[in-house]
């Protein structure tokens, strides 16, 4: 037995309330529970206090009984669940006030929770195993507030105690709770409970033989007995308590030591109350009366509780053991007239049952029953693994895996498997498989739904009914939702006409009317068995008109049904014949037109209920929230705590469920009468007002209340980016890539588990502070209050999904805005837009998102100055957020000039809708908008500061995509559009290192520059000599190139000679650490040499082919670290040792040096006047000249590794030659103007040389020789000899033996056009007209032009063979060919170099003849060479054959020589004859001869001759004196 004293009460079932609070709260319980009706609660569903809900901490108690001690099978058998609460006594102690325990006891387990109406508990959740079961209640009361008891007995008659902290010293942590144990041996079957009074506690032990002891806990002594006297309804005297169920101590609160105690009995036929009146003076005088018995109709009380003179009983109903609440008043419980029979009892409006509703079709079967099963809170995790244990037999759970997927996966495999074994349809197994689980489901949750025990908070005036595995609350209805829950059935409990006369329009048949309405609603839901999914999963994706009609369609029977027919009774029993002859749907529709005709003015009632409904909703459904949708700001008191927020959530739901159920209804009677327009016998005018105000009401309320119902439904799925930031959206980071049609929603695809949470507990969560008050108002005052604001703020839907998109729920957002998209209702439709693309970016559908943005951004400029308020409050909100919160004050419109605002206000809306694109790196988006943005704000009529900061920032974002999706134009024009100079110029630089750290230098040369070009070249060449040459990119070459692509030829120049000249100065010893392969080294100056001659080459003037070197940083053939300068003219020069720039001179006449000198000083004049003297001009020869030279020192290091450049030309060609480096010891003897001799005396030595030993190729090293045009010979001896005889051709021939001038040529080719000749054409290579031939498309080759006339006249000369390397122009040369057949160019077959000299050929024959004297062997004059000298030259081989005293060969030409000369002069004398004779020129070397003659008799009479060689040296003598003689006599005669 309970003793309750102050807030405290023994077993928490009943509530004691504070003594000097009882007659407030009398009033206020009075008022807040009946006010309005007798039936006024209903039952509220809560999450809290189930498995799905909290997480437990569990402990084990291990028996304190001896190890004799043995349980016997009944201390184990099942037992009624009992649960109840406690209240802390100290309400004013801040650690105490609005805090209680829940507790529950199942068999051998307690479950104690802990909870707070203001704040959240951590790690409040407690349940304890026993090894037996626990018989009674649990006793809890608080010792000197200090410890808080928890007592319980098991059915071992053990007796456990538990002391706990209490909340007030838990922040000391001063003592640690300890578990006392206590056993008692009492023989008596007795049910024992304890609590403390104020002085020391009692308790109170009602035995079987009904005598009631009170004993001292303290002294352990009896104080007194009482033998309880019960009696029958036939008056019958109780000596046993066989019936009694339980029995409740009560204190008065205005009498001290005064107690009711009440005890109940449950018998056979019937049940009573018994009342009696405990004294408790003291100790020794203790009393107790008996008031009355009450005798009630009912059987099954769970649990009661006296309250504020109100007795609540808690009872299970027969059929399904479902709870329900019963009250009465009992103000007196000594009056006579006090009946408590079981009509007057008052019935709370329990949860209905859960109706197994079906799959609205086939293919969404398994996502229906997984949504209701585990989305909708119905179900308890303990009731769905209890389903599956039984569905699959032997199922263990899996705590690694969701238990969604668990479900899933046994499902879909019993359907594979059945699908196999029975070969049926697939749909039908898996409906099958599906509705039978669910069943099981709803079976099992009827077990947890099973009530165990009743408590009423006395803070809050809460009543909380404890379920097995789940908790709820009963909350007075207002008037309105009384109405709204009304029930036809239960009409003879509650007169329901004066409610509607407070609250509705009224008329003078409205409670008939609307009693008869209600019927008319009870049969539509009958008829479909309350199961509206369909409807529903159309209301989701239709219009509501057309899912309205497929629902009807479905109901209404095609049987005509006469309209004046008053003989048919709803009642289906007196229509048996009928209803055996028509279908379901046909009985339905006579039924329903019976009902109708029962209304008298079906439109008023229709339209006062439509008003009554309309009443909660904002005007026209557009409003303000800033008006309403604020609540007091959070202050130091308040409710809060996630127990709050359930409650506050519970209550919301139901309150839409009400409303939503009603406004179902009401649109199906209206497209009822609408659909049986000629049956229910209304006239035209009637359906006319029907059709105009009364359907399209109900049908946008329908779509409010359905979307609202559907929220309620919802949960939360937590995503990554929700972890971060609520406004950012995912992503950022979301990386979603599945298409998912608007409209379609998949909630049960992660794999993950996540906690179930409804969506609109988390919003309450996440808004607490808005949602809360002060205790300005009762908790019941305060719940109905921030209900009526939700549903306020909620009903506009807009708020709906504006949180959808906050919380990033973009499948359920993706549903509602179809939904919304198919129906009409909303005016603010545009403020949908914007919602609707933030659902189509996040589902990947960019193409849709900026379409539907750019529709959004119509409402500006549509209507100005009436923008819409929620995409006002878009805009408003700060930069990095996209949705704007609930709960947000309106900011208003600026005022001064319309225009100017509406102008920003599209440039920042679409700033906020780039924002969303670039959170999913659509570049392309972000940078169309942007651009969009800038067009408003520079329309905008004031540019101030501040805009043009914003514009800047802008362009400096589009500035930085542009370049991340290498749209380099339209980051170029960003850079320059940028009204900040500063971040203009950065975004340039920017520009330009990534272009070229991309290698994109196609696209920056592409780049227009206007008026940027200077600063462009100047970043560029500023990064180009602060970087090392090692590192990339290579600012130099990009530079040179973007020169080029702009005709700046020698900037061009300038800039890859300078890079030309760091490469080796920067890898000397001196200044870097470290190897380098030199090699490389060389290459690369010579490429960039290269460069820059082509460059220079391209200047239009010869006189302009010259580069401006500041030399001033550098000494010459001194290493040093360059000095830094950006000027775009001047660049560090190291020039190679022994040579000066100018040092070259070109090998012209001296009249022609002087005139290219004055042309150069002339272009340069202008120049140099603004230059110091350190500048130095550098000659394109120059740059040819070191090109050679470095070309031979990078040939010469692949065979000597010591080979630098520090050699001097002189010494480089020798070691040329010595390398049989051939050819490139001819380009570098001719670049620097030196004597050819040495190179033909080498040449002609190896050619000797791999003559006499062939199997050693002098000219084997790479680049020794070019043989290319010569293969053919198939002999490498002869092709060397062929070579040489080539060289010797190109630069040692008479410029006067059969050679015409360029105009002699071109008369020539007049004269005789049909008949082209080869000729030789002498002349002057013009300056600067070599070209190769490619530049003109004419094949391989050069081009070049040859004049030699004083009057300058050229030809134009086209070879298509190689040119020497780096042929001087300005040279003589020798080209032999023909004309073209158009006169247009002279064709060349040979170009040959004219040196004015044939010592050449004579030092290549005095070379093979000085090897032939100093060696063994021999070789001979090749024919080529020899037949050389007998065209005019045998004087000089006859000299030579002389020298080398080759005596035969020497006769041989003489002999000759003379023969020839001879014949000059008989044809000088046969052309004088015919007087046609011409001068004559005869070249004998007299002298030579006649010492040659001497030297032959000497030789003959000295002896050294053999006897038989000296008649043949004889005979040559005379034959020489005879010809001589004989040329001798001819020329005297012909003198």
């Amino acid at each position: 037995m309970n003793v309750e004293n102050g807030h405290g009460n023994g077993n928490g079932n009943g509530n004691v309330v504070m003594k000097d609070e009882v007659e407030e709260n009398n009033e206020h319980m009075k008022q807040t529970y009946h006010g309005s009706s007798q039936h006024t609660l209903a039952e509220i569903d809560l999450r809290s206090f189930s498995d799905s809900f909290n997480v437990w901490k569990e402990f084990v108690i291990s028996s304190s009984s001896s190890p004799s001690t043995v349980y016997t099978t009944h201390h184990n058998y099942q037992l009624p669940c009992r649960s109840g609460g406690y209240s802390y006594e100290n309400q004013s102690h801040p650690s105490t006030k609005n805090r209680f325990i829940l507790w529950r006891i199942h068999n051998n387990q307690l479950e104690i929770i802990e909870k707070h109406m203001n704040f959240n508990l951590d790690d409040n959740c407690i349940r304890i195993n026993f090894l037996t079961n626990l018989v009674g209640d649990a006793t809890i009361m608080e010792y000197n507030q200090r410890f808080l008891v928890i007592i319980v007995i098991t059915a071992a008659k053990t007796l456990y105690r538990f002391l706990l902290p209490h909340p007030s010293i838990i922040e000391q942590n001063d003592e640690v709770a300890d578990i006392a144990v206590v056993n008692n041996n009492n023989n008596n079957n007795s049910s024992t409970n304890g609590d403390s009074s104020s002085s020391r506690p009692l308790v109170l032990i009602l035995q079987r033989d009904l005598t009631l002891r009170i004993w001292s806990p303290t002294d352990r002594t009896l104080l007194q007995s009482f033998s309880i006297h019960s009696e029958t309804w036939d008056q019958i005297t109780m000596n046993q308590i066989q019936g009694i169920k339980r029995f409740k101590l009560y204190e008065h609160p205005n009498q001290p030591k005064h107690f009711t105690l009440v005890l109940y009995f449950e018998l056979e036929q019937e049940s009573n109350f018994q009342f009696f009146s405990l004294v408790l003076e003291d100790e020794s005088n203790i009393t107790l009366q008996l008031q009355r018995t009450s005798f009630i109709k009912s059987k099954g009380l769970i649990d009661f509780s006296l309250y504020n003179n109100y007795l609540y009983s808690l009872w299970s109903t027969k059929e399904d053991n479902q709870p329900i609440l019963r009250y009465i008043n009992i103000n007196n419980i000594e009056v006579d007239n006090l009946n408590m029979e079981y009509s007057l009892f008052n019935d709370g409006l329990m949860l209905p049952k859960i109706v197994k509703e079906k799959a609205p079709t086939a293919e969404s079967i398994e996502q229906h029953y997984l949504e209701r099963v585990f989305n909708r809170g119905q179900f308890t995790n303990k009731s769905i693994q209890s389903a599956l244990s039984i569905y699959k037999p032997g199922y263990q759970a899996n705590q690694q895996q969701p238990l969604e997927s668990q479900v899933a996966n046994i499902i879909r495999d019993r359907i594979s498997n059945h699908s196999t074994a029975k070969k049926l349809q697939i749909d039908l197994l898996t409906f099958n498989e599906w509705n039978e689980f669910y069943s099981i489901c709803i079976a099992q949750i009827a077990l947890d739904l099973q009530a165990a025990g009743l408590y009423i908070d006395p803070n809050t005036d809460l009543i909380f009914i404890i379920k097995r595995n789940k908790l709820s609350i009963m909350k007075p209805l207002s008037d309105k939702e009384i109405i709204y829950s009304y029930n036809p059935l239960d009409h003879f409990r509650l007169n329901i006409a004066p409610v509607i006369n407070s609250t509705m329009n009224t008329y003078n048949h409205i409670s008939n009317d609307l009693i008869h309405l209600y019927k008319c609603f009870n049969l539509i839901d009958r008829s479909v068995g309350n199961d509206y999914s369909s409807l529903e999963h159309d209301l989701l994706r239709m219009k509501v008109n057309t899912a309205l009609l497929t629902e009807v369609h479905n109901l209404v029977s095609t049987t005509v049904v006469g309209g004046d027919s008053d003989d048919i009774s709803v009642d289906s029993s007196s229509n048996g014949q009928l209803a055996s002859s028509m279908s379901a749907a046909g009985l339905f529709t006579v039924n329903f037109i019976k009902l109708f005709k029962y209304i008298v003015d079906p439109v008023k009632v229709v339209e006062s209920l439509l008003e009554l409904i309309e009443s909660d909703l904002p005007l026209n459904g557009e409003t303000d929230p800033s008006t309403h949708s604020f609540a007091i700001p959070p202050q130091q008191h308040q409710w809060g705590g996630d127990l709050f927020i359930d409650i506050l959530s519970g209550c919301f739901t139901g309150s839409v469920k009400l409303r939503y159920r009603t406004v179902r209804s009401l649109a199906m009677l209206v497209s009822f009468i609408s659909r049986l327009r000629c049956q229910v016998g209304i006239t035209s005018a009637t359906l006319k007002e029907f059709d105009n105000r009364i359907i399209p009401r109900c049908y946008r309320l329908l779509n409010i209340y359905h979307i609202l119902n559907w929220f309620t439904n919802q949960i939360y799925y937590p995503s990554q980016s929700n972890n971060s930031t609520t406004n950012t959206s995912s992503s950022s980071t979301s990386t979603n890539n599945e298409v998912v049609e608007m409209g379609k929603m998949y909630l049960n695809e992660s794999t993950t588990h996540i906690l179930k949470t409804s969506m609109i507990y988390t919003m309450l969560t996440n808004y607490s502070s808005q949602l809360t008050s002060i205790y300005n108002h009762t908790f019941i005052d305060n719940l109905d209050i921030q209900t009526d604001i939700l549903l306020n703020v909620l009903s506009r839907i807009y708020p709906v999904a504006n949180y959808l998109t906050e919380q990033s729920q973009y499948k359920q957002l993706s549903v509602l805005l179809t939904t919304i998209n198919e129906n009409d209702f909303y005016n603010n439709i545009k403020g949908y837009y914007y919602l609707m693309g933030l659902c189509f970016a996040h589902f990947s559908k960019y193409k849709e998102a900026y379409e539907i943005f750019i529709k959004a951004s119509e409402t500006f400029v549509s209507t100005p100055g009436l923008i819409d308020d929620d995409l006002l409050r878009v805009v408003m909100i700060p930069d990095d957020e996209l949705v704007a919160p609930i709960f947000y004050e309106k900011s208003l419109m600026p005022s001064a000039n319309v225009r100017q605002a509406t102008d920003r206000l599209i440039a920042k809306f679409f700033l906020k809708c780039s924002k969303i694109f670039e959170l999913r790196n659509q570049l392309e988006y972000v940078i169309q908008l942007s651009l969009l943005s800038i067009k408003f704000y520079t329309d905008s009529i004031d540019q101030n500061q501040e805009i043009q900061s914003k514009i800047s920032s802008i362009y400096s974002n589009i500035f930085k995509y542009s370049l991340k999706i290498q749209q380099y134009e339209l980051a170029y024009i960003a850079s320059v559009k940028n009204p900040d100079s500063g971040g203009s110029m950065d975004c340039l630089h920017r520009l330009l290192i990534h272009l070229c750290e991309n290698n994109q230098i196609a696209q920056l040369v592409s780049l227009p520059l206007v008026g940027t070009y200077q600063q462009a070249e100047e970043m560029l060449l500023a990064k180009a000599k602060s970087q090392d040459l090692s590192l990339k990119p290579d600012y130099y070459s990009i530079l040179y190139t973007l020169k080029m692509s702009r005709s700046n030829y020698r900037g061009a120049a300038m800039i890859i000679y300078e890079k030309a000249q760091r490469i080796l100065m920067e890898s000397h010893p001196s200044i870097r650490k470290g190897s380098f392969d030199v090699e490389s080294l060389y290459k690369l100056k010579l490429d960039y040499l290269s460069l820059a001659i082509n460059a220079l080459a391209l200047v239009p003037e010869c006189q302009n082919r010259w580069l401006p070197i500041d030399i001033s940083s550098f000494q010459e053939g001194k290493k040093s670290k360059r000095k830094m300068n950006t000027s775009t003219l001047t660049s560090a020069v190291i020039t190679s040792p022994n040579r000066q720039f100018n040092q070259n001179v070109l090998d012209l006449t001296l009249a022609d040096q002087q005139q290219q000198q004055q042309q150069q000083q002339h272009s340069m004049l202008d120049w140099q006047t603004e230059n110091d003297s350190h500048v130095q001009i550098v000659w394109k020869s120059d740059l040819e000249g070191e090109y050679i030279y470095y070309q031979s020192c990078y040939l010469l290091r692949r065979f000597d590794s010591d080979v630098s450049d520090h050699l001097s030309p002189k010494q480089l060609l020798a070691e040329l030659l010595k390398y049989g480096l051939i050819e490139q010891a001819f380009s570098l003897a001719i670049v620097n103007n030196m004597d050819l001799g040495n190179v033909f005396q080498s040449f002609a030595l190896k050619c000797i040389e791999f003559q006499l030993d062939p199997s050693v190729n002098p000219f084997a090293n790479y680049g020794a020789l070019e043989s290319s045009s010569i293969q053919f010979y198939n002999d490498n001896v002869l092709i060397a000899w062929k070579l040489l005889e080539k060289y010797l051709e190109k630069y040692d021939t008479n410029e006067d033996n059969e050679c015409l001038s360029p105009s002699e040529v071109n008369n020539l080719f007049v004269a005789n056009r049909n008949t082209p000749t080869v000729c030789k054409m002498f002349g002057v290579i013009v300056k600067d007209s070599v070209k190769p031939m490619t530049a003109t498309g004419g094949g391989a080759g050069s081009e070049f032009r040859v004049t030699s006339d004083a009057n300058q006249f050229y030809l134009d000369v086209e070879y298509h063979q190689r040119m020497p390397h780096f042929h001087k122009e300005g040279y003589p040369v020798v080209v032999v060919g023909e004309m073209s057949a158009d006169g247009s160019k002279f064709l060349a077959e040979k170009v040959l170099c004219k040196r004015g000299q044939s010592r050449y050929h004579e030092l290549v024959v005095d070379t093979i003849l000085s090897y032939n004297s100093n060696c063994s062997e021999r070789v001979d004059i090749p024919n080529w060479l020899k037949q050389w000298f007998k065209n005019g030259r045998e004087e000089i081989l006859f000299k030579l054959y002389f020298q080398y005293g080759r005596i035969e060969e020497s006769i041989h030409i003489l002999l000759d020589m003379l023969i020839a000369a001879d014949k000059s002069i008989e044809s000088y004398q046969q052309q004088k004859q015919q007087s046609t004779s011409k001068k004559i020129n005869i070249n004998l070397p007299y002298n030579t001869i006649s010492q040659f003659l001497m030297e032959l008799e000497k030789l003959l009479s000295n002896g050294s001759l053999e006897d038989q060689a000296k008649p043949k040296l004889s005979n040559y003598i005379q034959s020489i004196k005879s010809s001589l003689n004989n040329y001798l006599n001819k020329l005297n005669k012909v003198n």
